[in-house]
């Protein structure tokens, strides 16, 4: 199993783990979040959330799952 990971510098690093693995080993430097299963994210870099799209500071969007639908509620009060 391989993991991308995008840092906001814009750089790209490649993992030979799993996502779950990596999310494991971020949750104690930030507030990530699980937005599907082949994707975590940081949500200090949330600007917006719009049903279930989530906007970035680097002003990518990204769909998160119906899923996380429970835990998009919660981040949304934070907006």
């Amino acid at each position: 199993n391989y993991t991308n990971i995008f840092l906001n510098s814009g750089e790209k690093v490649y993992v030979a783990t799993t996502i779950k693995k990596v999310f494991d080993a971020l949750m104690p430097f930030g507030n990530f979040i699980r937005i599907h299963r082949g994707s975590a994210i940081n949500a200090n870099y949330i600007t917006q959330i719009e049903g279930n799209t989530i906007c970035l500071e680097t002003g990518e969007n990204i769909l998160a799952s119906r899923r996380q639908k429970k835990e998009l509620k919660k981040l949304k009060l934070l907006f």
